[in-house]
């Protein structure tokens, strides 16, 4: 199948539904390509909250990963809006291939085939996000930002990103 690269088609083409879809076993195959991430940073939230326990610091880590949640949402609205939308045409330099190649062409796909769960985002597009945000949150103050960006991060939480949520 052709891969849509907004960048050249433009706006996101309207789906259509084929008959047969099984929703149930697509809702399954997109939480599973979600699996590997989601340990992975829940399990960096737990080192987060567990190293904030022991250093007296619960309460201010908890506050932060409340905030977090609270967030979530927001933050899922405003990257879905204003960057997954962008076109990211093919350029000169790593930056703009890299943003190219994650973002031009597989966001275009999941508004083309919503039900499809090999198109939802949160999977390993998520790193990229991740490599940015925790070394940025570690210049804040212990235990604050670094939890809030733990607590975004998990994409197994049903929204717009998720095969559940679409």
């Amino acid at each position: 199948m052709r891969r849509l690269l907004k960048s050249e088609v433009g706006p996101f083409p309207e789906p259509v539904f084929p008959q047969g879809i099984d929703l149930g076993a697509e809702d399954r195959k997109a939480r599973r390509r979600l699996y590997p991430v989601t340990v992975i940073y829940a399990l960096g939230l737990l080192v987060l909250m567990t190293l904030a326990y022991r250093s007296s610091q619960f309460a201010r880590a908890l506050g932060f990963a409340a905030l977090g949640v609270a967030s979530w949402t927001l933050v899922e609205y405003l990257v879905h809006r204003y960057i997954l939308h962008g076109a990211f045409p093919k350029g000169k330099g790593l930056v703009r291939r890299s943003l190219h190649h994650l973002f031009d062409v597989s966001h275009a796909d999941h508004h083309a085939r919503p039900w499809d769960g090999m198109y939802i985002n949160g999977h390993v597009d998520t790193v990229f996000a991740a490599a940015v945000m925790v070394p940025l949150s570690s210049l804040a103050p212990r235990y604050t930002a670094s939890v809030w960006v733990a607590t975004l991060l998990p994409p197994l939480r049903p929204g717009p990103g998720t095969a559940a949520g679409a």
